[in-house]
């Protein structure tokens, strides 16, 4: 199973997932969040899992591929509305 995890944050249901042995990958905006979350992925060794920070708007099948599960946990609210439905 494949998951995106929109606005990981510093990563907590992506490595929950992939200790379950889902391929995660969790996508953070802030830097601080993003570098905590590596740090953990790195400490846990889980090789089935992938931080990236970007920008959520940025999602696209042809940069980041096709999931079966997308988390959106607590970002909705940080999003321009009308951005979100360009």
């Amino acid at each position: 199973m494949r998951i995106l995890d929109l606005g990981c944050l510093e990563g907590l249901y992506s490595i929950g997932l992939a200790l379950h042995g889902a391929t995660v990958v969790g996508i953070e905006g802030r830097e601080v969040n993003f570098q905590k979350a590596k740090f953990a992925k790195e400490c846990l060794g889980l090789n089935n899992l992938e931080f990236i920070q970007d920008d959520v708007l940025n999602l696209s099948p042809e940069k980041y591929g096709y999931f079966d599960i997308v988390l959106c946990c607590g970002i909705l609210y940080h999003l321009n509305v009308p951005e979100v439905f360009n």
